[in-house]
This record gives C-alpha cells, structure tokens and sequence, in this order.
C-alpha cells in the first residue's frame, strides 16, 4: 500500500505491506480514510542448518520443514526470517550457527524454532562422537560434547523456543552417559528434542515410506524399521524431550 506520513514536519511518501495496516475508521466524503501502521511486536526467527548430501535428501527434510513451519507459525515475510544455510564441514556448520546469532541479533528477531538436519554417532566411549559432518584439513567432523558446550547462545523466544536433532539416536546416551539433545538444552537453554533411535528418511510423516529421487516430501525421523527394530512396524517413534 502506498502511504505518506508526516515525520517531525515533514512529509514522507513511501510503501507498506497490507497486513501491517489498520482500518482505524470511516472518514466524512472527500477525506482520505485514516490508517495506521501496526508495528510488529515481536520479530521472530527460524532456522534450518542441513548437511550436503548429493541427492540432497537432507536438503529436502529442511525444504519439507520450513514449508511446514511457515504455515503453522502464520509467517509475515516482512516481519519473520527464516535461515535455511546448507553445511559440509564441522567449521561450515560452526559458521552457520554464528550467522544465525548475528541474523536474530541484527534483526533484534527471537529465535522460535531451529532443527539440524545432520548425521549423528550412536553412542560411545566419553565424549568422541555427537553430531557428524565431514572432515575437514583442521577438524575431525564431529561436533563433541564440547564443542556444543561452546557454541555461542541464542536468543531464544521464552516461551516457544524449541530446537531439534533429527540426527541419530541424538536423545539416547548409550555408553557415553550425555545426549546431544541434553547438552543443547543445558546449554542453550531451550527445549530441545533428540531422535530415540536410528533417523530415516520418509515421504510420510507418520509412518516409513521409503523416498526416491523425485520425492520433494521429506521427512528425516525414528521410525520403527530395521536398526531399530526388525520386526517393526515402521511407525513414527517419539522423541525425546529435554528442557533447560
């Protein structure tokens, strides 16, 4: 819509998206109805952080997502921000999860929800195994138990802050005694859901069925199926829920 404004004496002609502004009321015959502008309460910020894979099967869970999340959220293009940044390498994903800090700090934006689409080591000895990328001349490509510890903190939203791993029995602690879901939560001091077995990939949500390379619905979760569990019936499995 276009408006103009009277700023400190001056007028100011300019542009603003329909749903921040406000029918206020009815004007006598001949004068320009009055309008208001609604200012955003609260700027919110989602993300999705998704590793390279050539058939991009990662990339289309995090695609499958956010379309997802921008319907359920009501998302306001000129009002929410969603960051979905492809990674390769332990330091690629290290950088993206600074971007997302300086995105939601810059936009002065509440993170709402985040999810990582990653691979994830099962379980293991102390603390050599969590979230895994590839290797690269100066890294090992697994994100440790310490180094989740040291990732810099988000600005989560208070009450709907929520992060998840869709990585590998990310909420099963096995032999190494933490969880990466856990040591996000703690850390971050948010709500945070780790898978409770292996991750496949699916084109339904509810129950296993195998993708392919044209399937553009993808969902990455436990399901009930081989690894965890021969027999099984390939329903969806819950997951774990960690909170600050």
């Amino acid at each position: 819509m276009r408006v103009r404004v009277s700023i400190q004496g001056k007028t100011r002609e300019g542009y603003v998206s329909r749903e921040l502004v406000e029918f206020v009321s009815a004007s006598p015959t001949g004068v320009a109805r009055k309008t208001t502008a609604v200012l955003p309460s609260k700027r919110r910020l989602f993300f999705a952080l998704y590793y390279r894979v050539k058939d991009h099967a990662f990339k289309r869970a995090a695609e499958t997502w956010e379309k997802e999340t921008r319907q359920a959220f009501g998302f306001v293009d000129t009002q929410d921000l969603f960051l979905s940044i492809e990674v390769f390498s332990e330091s690629e994903f290290k950088a993206a999860w600074n971007r997302v800090q300086t995105e939601s700090r810059a936009r002065s934006a509440k993170i709402v929800q985040g999810q990582i689409f990653s691979h994830a080591s099962k379980t293991g000895e102390g603390a050599q195994n969590g979230l895994e990328f590839k290797k690269d001349t100066s890294e090992d490509g697994t994100i440790k138990k310490n180094e989740i510890e040291s990732l810099a903190p988000l600005d989560w939203d208070s009450n709907q802050g929520y992060l998840i791993l869709s990585g590998c029995n990310s909420g099963l602690a096995g032999n190494r005694n933490w969880t990466p879901a856990e040591v996000f939560a703690r850390t971050q001091k948010v709500r945070t859901l780790g898978q409770s077995g292996y991750a496949y990939f699916s084109s339904s949500r509810d129950s296993y069925v195998e993708i392919d390379a044209s399937s553009d619905v993808v969902y990455l979760w436990a399901f009930k199926r081989r690894r965890n569990g021969w027999s099984g019936s390939g329903q969806k499995m819950e997951g774990v829920t960690f909170t600050p």
